[in-house]
């Protein structure tokens, strides 16, 4: 599974920046259990904030 992450931080000391960011998520699911093991994942992402 593979996608991106847009959003805006609404609390803290960054509190406007912006979050960009891409993630891939690998798993094999078994078919003995209803949740995923072996689960492995790359998550990349930058915060922008504007200069004041």
């Amino acid at each position: 599974m593979e996608g991106r992450i847009i959003g805006q931080i609404v609390e803290g000391e960054l509190k406007g920046c912006e979050i960009y960011g891409s993630y891939l998520i690998e798993f094999k699911p078994s078919p003995k259990v209803e949740i995923a093991q072996n689960v492995r994942g790359t998550l990349e992402g930058v915060i922008s904030c504007f200069c004041q």
